[in-house]
């Protein structure tokens, strides 16, 4: 059963880095005009709710009156760009099984590394997760008061590093080690490296094996009904559907991602990475009658988090659809922010005095309560920029449809 659509009318508008993916394909040149009503920034958006919307119905439809020929716009979506966590698939159970698999193997290096040093019988040396995230914050910290940043890679490697070169010694909490100053900087060598591949290896394995259920039929029919479109992928993560060759990569041309060489420090919602998937567009469509003025482009981001991809890629030039997706989902996205329809910031004690509130956060996330709120400011300002929002993945095709229906009209 297809959801109701909250829609939008438009009115008018370092180690081992991994270097962008630009998987390149033919299009062929498509000849329509590509001036677009929309693209109007003096104009704004006006949300209202839409009937509910049949993809079956709309595909039965078309099949009836073009006898089978795909859904076809007059209006043509030159690109769509997804992101990944949250989007496509739940980061907390994709996160899970990645670091459950890089904890078993750098536990068992550590077992392997304290036989060699006579120091299993004197003290077990015990690792988890959780002190896992204690050191890459602590690092992230360290890093932050210095003035300094790193990918999550990065960090994430100087962590097992540090893990390992603390399991020498004969403490036995590595919540303790986090914390102390170091005076041997760790070395992240080829062990380090290969306990991280294995998390990020998992990372993709488990991504497909959580894959939202109606992720690959929105696509299929995103394809076809714009069969010259051009799908992207922009992420601050470490997934790339390129390398998931059982579900994603076959319907994916580039994927560009916040770690990436060329792009890191410039996250979302900067407007850098997004430039640079529009740069990985481009080189896709050489040869073809591609403007390099984006408002030429019928271009559509789609993504969870109001402030990177909302408000991000609509300042970019994207109409932007906010996968807001019902609760079966498991989003984490209302465990990032603060939201202030629900609390201003302020919870009250058992004594009924009013004191601040802290946000739950994900086990995996580093980001400071100061970082939450400017976050959830980011937000807030970008619900102005929604262009449609969604409940679920099948109902994104429909959506996009009535996006480019209202283009022609206005």
């Amino acid at each position: 059963m297809v959801a109701n659509v909250r829609f939008a009318a438009l009115i008018g508008p370092v180690t081992n880095q991994i270097t962008p993916h630009y998987h390149y394909s033919t299009h062929s040149s498509r000849g329509y005009d590509r001036t677009h009503p929309w693209h109007n920034q003096n104009q704004r958006v006006k949300l209202f709710d839409s009937p509910t919307i049949s993809l079956q119905n709309s595909l039965q439809s078309n099949a009836n009156e073009g006898k089978g020929k795909s859904i076809r716009s007059l209006l043509p979506l030159d690109l769509i760009t997804f992101d990944l966590d949250d989007t496509l698939f739940p980061i907390e159970a994709v996160l899970k099984d990645a670091n459950d698999a890089m904890l078993t193997h750098l536990i068992s290096t550590i077992e392997q590394r304290r036989k060699k040093m006579n120091l299993v019988e004197k003290s077990p040396f015990e690792v988890t997760n959780e002190d896992i995230f204690a050191y890459t914050k602590q690092i992230r910290n360290n890093l932050l008061q210095e003035g300094q940043t790193d990918t999550y890679t990065n960090m994430r490697k100087l962590a097992i590093a540090t893990i390992l070169c603390d399991s020498t010694h004969e403490k036995l909490s590595t919540a303790e080690h986090a914390k102390e100053p170091r005076t041997v900087i760790p070395k992240v060598d080829s062990t380090v490296v290969e306990i991280y591949n294995t998390w990020e290896r998992e990372r993709h394995a488990a991504a497909e094996r959580h894959l939202y259920q109606d992720a690959i039929d929105a696509l299929v029919n995103i394809k076809l009904q714009h069969p010259d479109v051009v799908i992207g992928a922009i992420t601050n993560g470490k997934a790339n559907p390129l390398l998931m060759k059982r579900t994603l990569s076959s319907y994916f041309d580039f994927c560009i991602s916040g770690e990436d060489d060329g792009i890191f420090p410039h996250r979302k919602p900067s407007p850098i990475i997004y430039d640079k998937a529009l740069e990985a567009f481009r080189k896709l469509e050489r040869g073809n009658a591609i403007s390099s003025d984006v408002s030429d482009l019928c271009w559509i981001h789609v993504g969870d988090d109001l402030a990177n991809d909302v408000g991000g890629s609509a300042k970019c030039g994207a109409l932007a659809i906010w996968a807001d997706l019902s609760m079966e989902y498991q989003q984490t996205s209302s465990k990032r922010l603060i939201l202030d329809k629900f609390t201003s910031g302020q919870t009250t004690s058992p004594n009924g005095q009013s004191q601040k509130a802290k946000v739950q956060q994900p086990s995996w996330s580093t980001l400071s309560q100061e970082e939450i709120r400017k976050r959830t400011q980011m937000a807030e300002k970008a619900t102005a920029f929604v262009s449609a929002r969604i409940e679920n993945l099948s109902s994104l095709p429909p959506t996009i449809q009535r996006i480019l229906d209202e283009g022609i009209k206005n």
